[in-house]
């Protein structure tokens, strides 16, 4: 493997690694909706979703990969959202605002 795609493979299942720790912290803490739990099975299938790619179709991995690599993606950021949402909306709600921005006493 070139060293290229070794540092991007790497780099990816690092940060894919420190997303799913940080969302199942956040849910833990937070204790996050039920809706979390969309992009997590999504991110979860997306390896059997790999490895038949990979087995079923010799000339057509790179086409069928995309799709693969697209979901993993998308999964992450949601995730990923999920949780910095999460976050703020924690600030928010202890500081005396509402989420909207809007102070409490106002209507």
């Amino acid at each position: 493997m070139p060293p290229a795609r070794r540092d991007s493979l790497a780099f990816t299942v690092v940060v894919t690694a420190l997303v799913c720790v940080g969302a199942l912290a956040m849910w833990r803490t937070l204790g996050a909706r039920r809706f979390w739990l969309v992009p997590a099975v999504a991110l979860l299938l997306q390896v059997p979703h790999a490895i038949v790619v990979y087995q079923a179709d010799t000339l057509e991995i790179p086409r069928h990969a995309v799709l693969v690599a697209v979901m993993t993606r998308l999964s992450l950021l949601l995730l990923a959202l999920f949780v910095i949402d999460a976050i703020l909306n924690r600030k928010l709600g202890s500081s005396g605002r509402m989420y909207d921005g809007r102070t409490q006493g106002a209507a």
